[in-house]
C-alpha cells in the first residue's frame, strides 16, 4: 500500500524509468516482484536497476483489452439481431413487401452465424479469464489449456484484425501472466518445508479450487486432505490461505491509486512539481477507516511498511 515513486517526468523511457528506480534503491528499495500494465518503458527500465526481479504482466490489462474487442462484437451482434427484428415488424404490417422478405432471407443466416460466433468466443474468452486467476491447475496445465483456447479463438477471429491483435498480445505475454502460479507452488515448497507439512496436502488444497464447492471432485478432494494431514489440517488450511493471500496476480492497488490521484489532478489547471510530493506524504500517512484485513485497520501505509508510530506531518516532509 506504500507509494514509494510518484514523480513528475517529461517521459516513459527505460532510461526514466531506471534513473527514478536506481534513486529509490538508494533509498531502500528492494523490488521482488513487479506486477505491471507491460509499458515497454518500465519493462526494460525494472531489470537495468534489478536484475533478478521477476516480472508479470498484469493479468487484469489482458483480460480487460481483449474484453473490450469482445464487447465490440457482441454489440454488432445486437445491431443484426435489431435489423432483423426491424424487417419482421415490417412484413408483419398490413402490406408486406417482398423486398423485405428478401432483406430477412438475406439477414437470417448472418444473424444465426453472428450469434454462434459470439457465444464461442465469449465461452472461450470465460474460460481464459478463468485461467488467469487461481484456478487449481499447476502451470504446465495451464499454459496447455491457455494455448489451446487462444489458438481456438484466433481461428474463429480470423476475420476480426482486433481481437487477432489482442490474443497475439496475450500469447506472446503468457508466460509472464501466468507467473503468480509458479510463485503459489515456491512458496507452498517453503512452507512445507518450514512447518513440515505434506506439500501434496497443500497441493490438494490447490487443486479443489478447480471445482464447485459441494461437488463430487471438492468433497473427494477434501477426504484427501483429511487423511494426508490429520489433526493438522486447519494449520495447513490457514497457512493456504495466507499463501493464497499473499501471492498477488494483478496491479490492483496501482490502478486504485491512478483513480484516486486522478481526482486531485481534474480540479487543478496547473499542477506544480512539489503536488506529487504532497500527494505522496497523504496517501502513506492517511489512516485506513475500513478494510478487509483487520491489521489494516487504523494504520497508515507507512505504519504497515515499518512497523514503528507514525511520524508528525512536517517531519514526515523532511523539517
Amino acid at each position: 500500500m506504500y507509494t514509494y515513486l510518484l514523480e513528475e517526468a517529461s517521459d516513459r523511457t527505460a532510461e526514466t524509468w531506471a534513473l527514478y528506480l536506481d534513486d529509490r534503491k538508494e533509498h531502500g528499495l528492494d523490488l521482488e516482484v513487479s506486477i505491471n500494465d507491460g509499458g515497454t518503458g518500465l519493462m526494460a527500465g525494472i531489470p537495468t536497476i534489478f536484475p533478478d526481479v521477476e516480472i508479470q504482466a498484469d493479468t487484469f490489462h489482458a483480460v480487460y483489452d481483449m474484453g473490450k474487442e469482445v464487447s465490440k462484437l457482441e454489440r454488432k451482434t445486437h445491431k443484426l439481431i435489431k435489423s432483423e427484428y426491424a424487417i419482421k415488424e415490417n412484413l408483419a404490417g398490413k402490406r408486406p413487401r417482398a423486398k423485405n422478405k428478401e432483406a430477412l432471407n438475406e439477414i437470417q443466416p448472418k444473424v444465426e452465424a453472428a450469434i454462434k460466433l459470439y457465444d464461442n468466443i465469449f465461452i472461450l474468452y470465460t474460460w481464459l479469464k478463468e485461467l488467469l486467476n487461481f484456478s487449481g491447475y499447476n502451470m504446465a496445465e495451464t499454459q496447455a489449456l491457455a494455448g489451446w483456447i487462444l489458438q481456438e479463438m484466433e481461428m474463429l477471429a480470423e476475420t476480426n484484425s482486433g481481437l487477432c491483435k489482442e490474443i497475439g498480445k496475450v500469447r506472446k505475454m503468457l508466460p509472464s501472466l501466468l507467473s503468480f502460479i509458479g510463485r503459489l507452488e515456491r512458496g507452498m515448497e517453503v512452507v512445507a518445508k518450514e512447518t513440515g507439512l505434506p506439500l501434496e496436502g497443500l497441493r490438494c488444497m490447490y487443486r479443489q479450487l478447480s471445482y464447485r464447492p459441494g461437488s463430487p471432485e471438492y468433497i473427494e478432494l477434501h477426504c484427501m486432505q483429511a487423511l494426508m494431514l490429520g489433526e493438522r489440517y486447519s494449520e495447513a488450511r490457514g497457512e493456504f490461505d495466507c499463501l493464497l493471500k499473499r501471492t498477488k496476480k494483478a496491479s490492483s492497488l496501482v490502478e486504485n491509486l491512478n483513480g484516486r490521484i486522478r481526482v486531485f489532478i481534474e480540479v487543478k489547471r496547473i499542477i506544480p512539481t512539489d503536488f506529487f510530493v504532497l500527494l505522496k506524504v497523504y496517501f502513506n500517512t492517511r489512516r485506513v477507516k475500513r478494510s478487509r484485513c483487520n491489521e489494516r485497520k487504523g494504520k497508515s501505509p507507512l505504519e504497515l511498511l515499518t512497523g514503528s508510530p507514525q511520524p508528525e506531518f512536517l517531519e514526515a516532509l523532511g523539517y
